[in-house]
């Protein structure tokens, strides 16, 4: 809710496109820096576009796609991070 993405109720991890939260400034900046400027603020994304197959690859832009890992965050730690990444990329 605090990234205003719908999710996909897995409690394991989270898969998302960073371009598509609500707000993001941060359309022409490159995904590299991106999940740099977020491990910086201490929210280790892993960068996704590797999970998708070399046809889905063509067909769209996956570079942005973030996987979170939920398992070992607490309900806090994970608004907090949520948090982290709204304000980064809407600053």
């Amino acid at each position: 809710e605090i990234l205003g993405l719908k999710y996909q109720k897995n409690f394991y991890y989270a898969n998302f496109d960073l371009l598509k939260i609500p707000g993001n400034k941060k359309e022409n900046v490159p995904p590299e820096k991106i999940f740099l400027g977020l491990a910086k603020r201490g929210v280790v994304l892993i960068p996704s576009n590797l999970f998708y197959s070399q046809e889905e690859r063509s067909k769209k832009d996956y570079r942005y796609f973030a996987r979170a890992s939920l398992a070992n965050l607490s309900f806090t730690q994970l608004q907090e991070a949520a948090h982290l990444i709204k304000e980064y990329l809407c600053q």
